[in-house]
């Protein structure tokens, strides 16, 4: 069944802000128009969207960001993407239900549309609703990366302040689960109460007498040398003082107005240290791959390690009252706002919602023409197929037990394996009777095959449901879809990285010279060229023709999940050629029985 698609109204209702002054007559609702999404962007029909203690900075005008106003607040929600740009992920994610964020140039989630990136959606296993999917964005993402900043740094246990808010409340859970000490510091003793409620730990409550001798106790005892801090002003010289010696204060809020009064002696003599954190900042230093490894940890944790308590659904008619509410008691819980027509969504499992294709269910094919588009919407293209792009291939010597355990190879090729040479080839087809799309592939070495010598595909993903299908089809090649992002670097260097459901499991970097020569391998035996796919009890047996431009490269970085796909660093790499504006000639297959034995 092909995604769902509807059309995008022209205007849409959507909160907006005039003046970053917090006054609440500097917000209103009002219609505006609904932005296209362009190449790397979707349109998201917002089903839910919190109101967040950045979402009041920023009205506030005391973000790290502005918007030229009138602008439109919101920095997470989720919803079901109805509109994609032209790029095949894009596309893929029409009809699946996400959780998002914003791009800093576009429009936020207070509205009943949303046009953002696509690297800033997480797709939703059905378990969770669009709610929940709604605050996995901001709070979970940002307590995970906060706990990994402390023990990555070495620090043997931490204070944690505001403790009994969204993120706070996450924060003790993932940090009891994982056995990390955090005394969690609260400004209320039903506060107090909340937390112990939710398993074994240090909880303080500030306004109680003796707050700072308690703290200063507590955080020795630990060894207690970072503290997170999202208050500012009193709460920061606070952890100044009572911390041991050394400490790292990293402050990742300003709720308090106050300016922060800090003794220098503190900083001078004892060594400690004041720095700010700031997701998108730190995200941006990480990399792509550990925020998404953030992001799919928050999502996975959702109803599992932790819950987030909503206390009330507002209409985006209503966000003023909203707000109010909000900022008078921030640990009751979450406020969403859901559009106004309609009430609250906790939809699930919308058409299109797959992380792959399944091959075997178009396994039938009756069409007389080469090119057919069927009822589900796949496209069709029988062989023979010509095909163009770039291409890189890495030749490498994998361990031979590294080979049978964790490269895929089929059962029925154990055992004949000949020589040793093992290839993985990253290509950009940017012509195919289906389109463009990408493709990562790694071919064990060679086999026997009655008396020919073959090579095989043990893994192979590719970036279109088309490619799947008809990779199947065609020449029986066992396809998995796979999300493929790809960009150049200032330094000219390609970087490419493959993820299913937003987990990354292979992230390379690739380099090449300028010039090269013509290559063809027309003239080798055709035995050299023969590729044999096992595949529903038959082989299919093929050989390709492939010519262009070679160039030396060199893969200057990777890193691969081996659940996924092999780890070619486990492995001796001989070299990495680049094949540029190659040329292929893929001819239908032959089908021959399986060999016995």
């Amino acid at each position: 069944m092909s995604p769902r698609r509807e059309p995008l109204p022209e205007s849409m209702q959507a909160v907006q802000v005039h003046a970053y002054d917090g006054k609440p007559e500097s917000i209103s609702v009002e219609n505006v128009p609904v932005q296209r999404p362009k190449v790397g962007q979707v349109t998201l029909r917002v089903a839910a969207a919190p109101i967040n203690p950045s979402d009041l900075m920023f009205l506030h005008g005391r973000y790290g960001l502005t918007k030229p106003t009138p602008a439109i607040p919101g920095f997470e929600g989720a919803g079901t993407v109805v509109s994609a740009g032209p790029d095949p992920y894009a596309r893929w994610l029409v009809g699946k239900r996400v959780a998002c964020g914003t791009d800093p140039e576009g429009g936020g989630t207070w509205a009943e549309y949303v046009t953002t990136s696509t690297r800033l959606c997480m797709p939703l296993p059905p378990r969770v609703s669009d709610e929940e999917g709604a605050m996995a964005m901001a709070n979970p993402v940002t307590a995970i990366a906060l706990l990994q900043e402390a023990k990555e740094r070495g620090h043997r246990a931490a204070v944690h302040m505001a403790a009994a808010g969204a993120l706070g409340r996450i924060l003790y859970r993932i940090a009891s689960k994982e056995g990390f000490p955090i005394i969690h510091v609260v400004r209320r003793e039903e506060q107090v109460r909340l937390l112990k409620e939710l398993g074994d730990g240090i909880v303080l409550n500030s306004t109680s007498p003796g707050f700072p001798e308690r703290l200063r106790e507590e955080s020795h005892r630990l060894g207690a040398t970072i503290a997170f801090d999202p208050i500012g002003g009193e709460s920061t010289g606070q952890l100044v003082d009572a911390l041991p010696t050394g400490s790292q204060i990293v402050v990742y809020g300003a709720l308090s107005p106050d300016d922060a009064r800090i003794d220098p002696k503190k900083l001078v003599f004892d060594g400690k240290q004041i720095e700010g954190f700031w997701f998108p900042e730190w995200a941006k230093k990480k990399g792509m791959l550990r925020m998404i490894s953030c992001a799919r940890k928050a999502i996975k944790g959702i109803g599992v390690d932790w819950t987030t308590e909503v206390a009330e659904r507002v209409p985006l008619d209503q966000v003023r009252d909203a707000m109010r509410r909000y900022e008078e008691d921030m640990s009751r819980g979450k406020v969403l706002l859901v559009p106004s027509s309609s009430g609250p969504s906790a939809s699930h499992g919308t058409p299109g919602d797959e992380s792959q294709v399944s091959a075997t269910r178009h396994s039938s094919r009756t069409q007389a023409t080469n090119h057919v588009r069927s009822a589900d919407g796949i496209k069709r293209a029988n062989a023979p197929w010509r095909l163009g792009g770039d291409a890189y291939v890495v030749d490498l010597i994998m361990p031979a037990e590294i080979l049978d355990r964790e490269c895929f190879v089929p059962e029925i090729l154990k055992g004949r394996r000949l020589g040793t040479v093992s290839r993985m080839i990253y290509v950009d087809y940017r012509d195919s009777p289906v389109g463009p799309y990408k493709e990562l592939l790694f071919n064990p070495p060679k086999f026997r095959l009655d008396k020919t010598r073959c090579r095989t595909i043990s893994r192979i993903f590719v970036s279109t449901p088309e490619a799947v299908v008809n990779g199947v089809e065609n020449w029986g090649l066992p396809k998995t879809f796979a999300e493929f992002d790809s960009r150049t670097l200032p330094n000219g260097r390609e970087q490419i990285t493959v993820s299913s459901e937003g987990n990354v499991f292979a992230e390379l970097t690739f380099s090449s010279v300028r010039f090269g020569f013509p290559f063809s391998d027309r003239r080798l035996p055709e035995s050299f060229r023969t590729m044999a796919q096992p595949h529903a009890g038959k082989t299919y047996l093929y050989a390709p023709i492939t010519s262009g431009t070679m160039k030396m490269g060199r893969l200057r970085e990777s890193r691969f999940d081996s659940k996924m796909f092999p780890d070619i660093s486990q492995g001796r790499i001989l070299y990495c050629v680049r094949l540029a504006d190659f040329r292929m000639h893929i001819p239908a297959a032959t089908i021959q029985p399986l060999p016995e034995g």
